[in-house]
């Protein structure tokens, strides 16, 4: 079997419905995908799965126990390893071809959005939890007109079904979106990203967590206790936002 017969065997279902210009355009993509959390390890194997023949796979962070319940690299034999490095074993293990670049990179400054940028990737893909990491991370990518695509919160909700995309300016129901919009429109940027930026989100109305619950039966140091508890989170439903995130940019390179 030719190079060529092996990559259409590989991803033969997906070659079955975009066919050879397709799947050759997936392959000659370049995406960086920015946090490989909950969110973000879903949307790697999407796009791996897919065909998406360069990533760069951007996270500082390590897997602990806590991480098992929803992200995909998350397994017991991979515990206190990097998320970057076990991730591009995985990929590399689903599609040998895939050129996959593991950057260690914490996004806090403006100088840490450049070395992603520096890459030149045709599609960032933002599955980043912080919010002011993730707002740098917006500003600068749009204002030298590179193409973003943007996860807001998945904690707190249980149905998946009401995960939807939307330009941000158009996101109902999701306060990481609105603590966005009041960030950009502090820094005057609002109109131009609110009329770029699509993003994934959930309709659902956020419910608060068993910590938070007791919290507001207790007083003190109950109250305290669940003002600092994770968030809490589902593995359906960010499995859906990855799943989603990674469509808008197979969807967007096999359009271009």
């Amino acid at each position: 079997m030719s190079e060529e017969e092996c990559g259409e065997a590989r991803f033969d279902r997906f070659y079955r419905m975009v066919g050879k210009t397709g799947l050759n355009r997936l392959q000659s993509a370049r995406v960086a995908l920015i946090g490989m959390g909950a969110v973000g390890s879903f949307a790697a194997e999407a796009l791996a799965r897919s065909g998406v023949g360069h990533l760069q796979l951007v996270d500082f962070d390590i897997l602990e126990l806590s991480n098992i319940n929803r992200q995909l690299i998350a397994l017991e034999s991979t515990l206190g390893r990097k998320k970057v490095e076990v991730a591009r074993e995985r990929l590399l293990d689903i599609n040998p071809d895939c050129q996959v670049e593991a950057l260690e990179l914490k996004v806090e400054r403006a100088e840490d959005v450049q070395q992603v940028l520096q890459s030149e990737p045709e599609i960032i893909l933002d599955a980043i939890d912080t919010l002011s990491a993730k707002a740098l991370l917006i500003a600068e990518a749009l204002k030298r007109s590179f193409t973003l695509y943007s996860s807001m919160g998945a904690a707190r909700r249980q149905d998946p079904t009401q995960v939807r995309t939307a330009l941000l300016g158009e996101v109902t129901g999701c306060p990481m979106a609105r603590a966005l919009r009041r960030e950009f429109k502090e820094l005057g940027i609002y109109q131009e990203v609110s009329s770029r930026l699509e993003c994934v989100y959930s309709r659902e109305k956020p419910a608060p967590s068993a910590a938070e619950q007791q919290g507001r039966e207790g007083r003190g140091d109950r109250m305290a206790e669940a003002a600092k508890a994770p968030l809490p989170s589902s593995a359906v439903v960010t499995g859906v936002f990855g799943l989603c995130l990674a469509n808008l940019a197979i969807q967007r390179i096999l359009q271009s």
